[in-house]
């Protein structure tokens, strides 16, 4: 199978999503309610990692990465995570700036 490489222009603090700047309450509802699966390919791009980094950052299965990812809706657990990575990687372009 193909792992993709992402090449997009460098990461910063306004190039991630929406999810960054939500309350900690509206992060846990959305949360809650499963992030879209497409939401987890936009935050890899931006991250400009592979599929592969990004199922060890999500402590998954490529396989289980790619199903979810096809899915309506990300289970709950993997939305938690792809929120806190995406503010993590938000944190770290606004201290370092590039």
């Amino acid at each position: 199978m193909h792992t993709p490489v992402y090449t997009t222009p460098p990461l910063t603090a306004t190039a991630m999503p929406v999810s960054n700047r939500l309350s900690a309450p509206q992060l846990i509802d959305r949360s809650r309610q499963g992030l879209v699966g497409t939401e987890a390919g936009q935050i890899a791009r931006l991250l400009a990692i592979t599929d592969k980094e990004m199922t060890r950052l999500l402590n998954q299965s490529v396989a289980t990465f790619h199903r979810q990812a096809k899915a309506v809706r990300l289970d709950a657990a993997t939305s938690e995570r792809l929120l806190l990575l995406s503010q993590l990687a938000t944190y770290g372009a606004s201290v370092f700036q590039d």
